[in-house]
């Protein structure tokens, strides 16, 4: 499959699309961060489109493979950033990440890249603290304005609130275990 998508005034740029697992735990909004598997950074699930699979379901799936987490994915991203990768040869390849909200309904103990990666849940502020791409970590800020708690009559901007405006809920059919297992969407 061709990584690169060449589109007027973006020639040779890599497109890759990022899922954002969060959560709500004590009024507080949290994501979850994995570890990169070269250089053990902080980043989100990311990957390239599957074969037949929609960006949100290709961000899902990553999640899945990469952090273990199962949930609902949002159809509209809340957002993208770019950053660029070091190749082998030491130049620099540009890539686009179209970042999709994943509400977590479901942690897994064991999952496909579990003794590759690390994982961890971080309240919103923390981790735009700890990851490594600028433009990554711009877009968390985005998501709420801080460590504010949510309480039931918050007002709109509220950290959980937004971010639920921001990634509305989809239907989750029971077998979203076995159709990630079987690597369809």
């Amino acid at each position: 499959m061709d990584r690169t998508i060449l589109t007027v005034g973006q020639p040779g740029i890599a497109k890759q699309y990022a899922a954002v697992p969060w959560r709500m735990r004590d009024g507080f909004l949290e994501v979850m961060l994995v570890t990169s598997r070269r250089r053990g950074r902080w980043i989100v699930p990311k990957g390239w489109q599957v074969a037949g699979c929609t960006p949100s379901q290709s961000a899902e799936r990553e999640a899945f493979e990469e952090a273990g987490v199962v949930g609902r994915v949002a159809a509209e991203p809340i957002g993208s950033y770019r950053y660029s990768r070091p190749r082998d040869d030491g130049s620099l390849e540009q890539r686009h990440v179209t970042v999709f909200g994943l509400y977590v309904l479901e942690t897994l103990l064991n999952w496909l890249e579990k003794g590759q990666r690390k994982r961890q849940w971080w309240p919103i502020a923390e981790a735009c603290k700890v990851v490594d791409e600028p433009g990554l970590a711009e877009l968390l800020k985005t998501l709420t304005s801080g460590s504010r708690k949510v309480r039931p009559s918050a007002s709109s901007d509220s950290a959980g609130r937004e971010l639920r405006q921001r990634v509305p809920l989809l239907p989750r059919t029971e077998s979203s275990i076995a159709v990630h297992a079987a690597g369809a969407c």
